[in-house]
């Protein structure tokens, strides 16, 4: 959402700003894409009980009230609170780490335990800052054919609660190497890769940011190219920057650069987003779990189309879901589902997406995205917040770990040339989405034959990427029966599925 106040004029213009913290509910697709399409930055939402929550200007909720809906203000004047809370108008780090005291505890923690962890950067941010990461494992300094993990912190720069839980899960293996028989497995075991904070400029930008919106969101890219930070116009979501599925709609990324979810201007166009896509290439990635904030949610994919469409391996992520919410540890309950069945909105070029469904650079790493807390700084002034979110989000971790030590390999083999072909809704009555996995960009052929082996329906060869795709096909003038989807790629490599049209 473009701010309605350059920074420069900020003091001049605040005493008449009244800005609110506000849930507004829909009722149905139809108003919530009415809130889609306006492009409000959303701080988080709730598809079960159908809201998403802004800060928003007194004006905006009026007009939103005055076309109907419903609406919950949390907070009536974020000035107010802001100055209430923190005694001035900006977000206060607190007990969160910043960027400097992150690097100062990683250097410690280096030089404590120089045999099982190794810090490292992984490349430079458009303001030149290091995007630091820490390796654990039992010899740290050696590439060794063994599982790995990724965990990261501070994709968006106003979530520290990631920082702290990357740091408390690093502080976890090393005190706990040697005494402790998951934290001894998993760095005897496993190679687990560590990124605090993904997004260094935007991270410090929000030391001194004075922002009622509750901190910048993006990195610092210079948009107008006027060689100095407008936070109006410049800076890319950097979770939308990935290169699966980039620019799907604009409903999941803004194609704008003063939106909050401004895609970039080009697939893995940031630097910060290509240290990560180096990484994850050089290490192949079988879990992945990245950190955001809020909600109380364990995000899993798709994150860029609706939630009815699963991925090839929904069965294994339902399993693996269930299991780090509510079986393991004291069991945090996030809810769990894609980005529209948690958060209610889609969300294309994230990371999550990119890790599980481009299969051609690299094998396919299976992705995690919570959103922990109640607000972005929550446990600014209270230490004891933050101690509780890495105690309920450590168990998921460690079995993630321990996942990767014992059975992960099996799960993450190289898709086959042609595979994970899923039809949906199967019966069908008038259209389906037939889905299906490539391992380089082909030529397909979809054929449907009927029960006595006659082709009936067929998509002709269309080009399509690597990885993951989607066709949408139209059945209306097949007669209700029994058919076989053949997907064809050359002579040789063939993949096939049952599908039922069923009509009243």
């Amino acid at each position: 959402m473009k701010k309605i106040f350059c920074i420069l004029l900020f003091f001049s213009t605040i005493v008449f700003a009244h800005t609110m913290w506000v849930r507004i509910y829909y009722s149905n697709d139809f108003e919530r894409q009415i809130l889609l399409d306006r492009d409000y930055d959303i701080l988080t939402g709730n598809a079960q009980e159908g809201y998403f929550e802004y800060f928003l200007d007194k004006e905006v909720v009026d007009e939103l009230m005055h076309l109907g809906f419903r609406t919950d203000i949390l907070h009536p004047d974020i000035i107010t609170y802001l100055e209430a809370t923190y005694g001035h108008l900006r977000i206060d780090f607190g007990y969160y780490y910043t960027y400097a005291e992150m690097v100062q505890e990683l250097d410690q923690i280096a030089i404590t335990y120089p045999d099982i962890t190794h810090k490292v950067s992984i490349g430079q941010t458009w303001e030149g800052r290091e995007i630091w990461a820490m390796k654990v494992s039992d010899n740290a300094n050696q590439n060794e054919d063994e599982p790995t993990v990724l965990v990261t912190g501070v994709h968006h720069a106003r979530e520290p609660i990631g920082t702290s839980i990357c740091i408390d899960f690093i502080n976890w293996l090393v005190t706990n190497y040697g005494t402790n028989d998951s934290a001894t497995t998993i760095v005897n075991t496993d190679e687990v890769w560590l990124v605090p904070c993904v997004n260094p400029d935007g991270y410090v930008f929000n030391e001194t940011y004075e922002d009622p919106w509750g901190g910048w969101r993006k990195n610092c890219r210079d948009n107008n190219n006027n060689g100095q930070m407008d936070p109006d116009y410049d800076g890319v979501d950097l979770n939308r920057n990935y290169a699966y599925q980039w620019g799907y709609d604009n409903n999941g990324s803004s194609p704008d650069p003063s939106s909050d979810t401004y895609r970039g201007p080009s697939p893995m166009s940031e630097p910060e987003v290509q240290a990560v896509g180096e990484l994850c290439d050089s290490f192949e990635f079988l879990y992945a779990i990245n950190y955001h904030s809020y909600g109380n949610y364990l995000i899993v994919p798709w994150g860029y189309i609706n939630s009815w469409v699963p991925s090839p391996d929904s069965e294994i992520y339902h399993v693996m879901a269930e299991s780090m919410t509510t079986y393991i540890g004291v069991p945090n309950n996030y809810t769990w589902g894609t980005a529209y069945q948690t958060v209610g909105y889609p969300a294309n070029g994230t990371s999550d997406d990119w890790l599980y469904g481009e299969q051609g650079l690299k094998p396919k790493g299976f992705g995690f995205s919570p959103e922990v807390g109640t607000s972005f700084w929550q446990g600014a002034n209270d230490t004891s917040i933050i101690v509780t979110h890495c105690n309920e989000n450590r168990p998921m971790i460690i079995f993630l770990c321990l996942r990767a030590a014992s059975t992960g390999v099996a799960e993450t083999d190289r898709a086959l040339p042609l595979s994970n072909i899923s039809i949906l809704p199967n019966p069908v009555t008038d259209r389906c989405m037939v889905s299906f996995n490539v391992d380089h960009p082909s030529e397909i052929n979809i054929k449907i034959y009927d029960a006595t082996g006659r082709l009936v329906l067929q998509t002709g060869k269309v080009q399509y990427n690597a990885g993951h795709n989607i066709i949408n096909m139209d059945v209306r003038n097949l007669c209700s029966g029994v058919y076989l989807v053949n997907l064809n790629k050359g002579e040789k490599e063939t993949i096939h599925e049952k599908l039922v049209i069923l009509r009243k």
